[in-house]
This record gives structure tokens, sequence and C-alpha cells, in this order.
């Protein structure tokens, strides 16, 4: 038997999908205001790396034995895959909607 609702599934979609297409329009609002630059690419890629890193904290405490053993992979895998990408969609803000760097960002597996 189903115990969900049946149009919970695309409340649940929906609502991530404002949550991540938010988060675009947060980087585009971050750069600039009324057309002023306000933040580099590289303040607003440090600014949402940093408060992913404080969210993400507790774990870091509790889990300190496997950064101890296994921070290499984990550094080369935080850069590739959160640092890097990071800032090139800061920089991409620069130039593009965030409409469709939500959208290229869709396209990535």
């Amino acid at each position: 038997m189903k115990s969900e609702r049946p149009g919970g599934t695309w409340i649940l979609l929906a609502v991530l999908a404002l949550i991540w297409g938010s988060s675009f329009i947060l980087m585009k609002r971050g750069l600039y205001h009324e057309g002023v630059p306000v933040l580099t690419p590289w303040q607003m890629a440090t600014a949402r790396l940093s408060i992913a890193w404080l969210a993400l904290s507790p774990l870091l405490v509790r889990h300190a034995g496997l950064m101890r053993q296994h921070w290499k992979p984990m550094l080369g895998s935080g850069l590739l895959g959160n640092g890097v990408p990071a800032m090139l969609f800061a920089l991409a803000q620069t130039r593009i909607d965030s409409a469709l760097s939500g959208m290229l960002n869709s396209l990535t597996p």
C-alpha cells in the first residue's frame, strides 16, 4: 500500500526546483546590485563554499578519524566536485542569465 499522498511527489519536486533554481538567482544578486558589481566571482564562490563548510562542520567533527586516514582523496574530490564548479558557476553568472546557468547545470549527470 502507498503511504504517501497522490500529489506529494509533485509537491516535493516543485519545492526542490524552487530551492535549486533560487541558488542561481541568488548568485546573480550577490554579484550585481542594480547593474553594479558587488562581489567578484572568487568572493562569491568562497562565500558559498564557506557557508557549506559551516553547515557540514559537525559531520567533520564526528568523522575526524576518517578525515585523518583519507584526506588526500577527500581534498581532491572536494576541489574537483565542489571548488572548481562553484568558481566556474560564479564566473558564468557574470556573462549569462541565471536561467541559462540553471539549465546548463541540469545537464550534468
